[in-house]
Formats: structure tokens, C-alpha cells, sequence
């Protein structure tokens, strides 16, 4: 329950949503690793990325770039999550990419000073966080012959099928607007 709610995404937050969350579990202590099931949520959204920002940020104090002392990162994302008026956030994306930029540069250096696995994470959380903006960001909309949205949604899917062994199975639960065929 604690976990569902900490995403503070209304829609997901149901007692049935509970139930079929509380029975996975269950079922997951009855079974081998092979068989175990997984809920992952793949909508992009700037009010479910706390995790995302928080990792990121640990990332950017941990390898202390002062390269980039003009972007003040914890104050972008808490603009982000705090400010609702997403008419234009042109500025917010445009600070994102400049740091995920500076992040591809100096791969080497950051990974030498961490891990690969940390990299790629924070590589990964930015992106997600850059999709959440994209995808709330009307302006940015409006110059996009097509449901930004829906895009990211897709390559998330894909990606999590991607890291997934041969033959695994996915069911994919969203809003009929999101999974129509025109």
C-alpha cells in the first residue's frame, strides 16, 4: 500500500489495484525466480519521479561536477513537481538536456569515479524524467505531429521487454485512448 500511494498516481491507487498487488505477492512466494510476476508502471509522468530525481541528484552530488554549477538541479526538479502551470516548461527541458549532455560527454570520467551500472542508471532515471517533461510540457506538444506520450510509453515497454529473458510474457494494462490503432 505504502508503495502505491508513494507514487502518488490517483488512477493506480485502488483498492483493486491493492488486491491484485497483494496476490501477486503471495503468488510470488509460492513460486521459483522463473515463474515469479512483476508489476512495473511505464507512464511517464513528472509527479511519479521521485525516485528518478532523487537518484539523479545522488548521482550529481556523488561525482560533484562544477561544470555545470549553472544548472541547480534540485531547484529544476522542484520547479517541476511543484509548478502546474506546464503551458511552457521549455526552459526546464532545455536545463535537462544540457545535463544529460554533459553526462554522455564525461561518461568516462563518471564512470571511472562510480560504476557502470550507476551511469547507466542515472543515464536511464534522466531520460525518464526528460520523457515526463516532454510529455506535460503543451508547447512542446503542439510542435509534435503526434502523441508524445503515447511514444514514450511504447519505448518503455519495449525496454523493459528488451531486458527481460526470451519468451517472457507481458500483459499491458492501459487507457483505451493510449492503445488504439489510429
Amino acid at each position: 500500500r505504502a508503495a502505491l500511494s508513494a507514487q502518488e498516481f490517483w488512477i493506480w491507487n485502488t483498492e483493486e489495484v491493492i488486491d491484485m498487488i497483494e496476490w501477486m505477492r503471495k503468488y510470488n512466494t509460492s513460486v521459483s525466480d522463473d515463474k515469479k510476476i512483476q508489476f512495473m508502471g511505464i507512464d511517464t509522468q513528472i509527479i511519479a519521479l521521485d525516485l528518478a530525481y532523487k537518484n539523479v541528484t545522488s548521482f550529481i552530488k556523488k561525482t560533484s561536477f562544477n561544470e555545470l554549477h549553472n544548472i541547480q538541479i534540485d531547484s529544476v526538479f522542484q520547479g517541476l513537481k511543484t509548478n502546474r502551470d506546464r503551458t511552457d516548461i521549455s526552459l526546464q527541458r532545455q536545463q535537462l538536456y544540457t545535463l544529460l549532455s554533459y553526462l554522455i560527454v564525461n561518461e568516462t570520467r563518471l564512470v571511472r569515479n562510480t560504476s557502470n551500472q550507476e551511469y547507466a542508471k542515472t543515464i536511464r532515471d534522466l531520460k525518464k524524467i526528460i520523457q515526463g517533461v516532454e510529455s506535460n510540457d503543451r508547447k512542446f506538444q503542439k510542435k509534435v505531429n503526434f502523441n508524445i506520450r503515447d511514444e514514450y510509453m511504447a519505448q518503455t515497454t519495449l525496454e523493459v521487454l528488451h531486458k527481460e529473458k526470451l519468451g517472457s510474457k507481458m500483459v499491458l494494462w492501459a487507457h483505451n485512448g493510449h492503445i488504439t490503432k489510429n
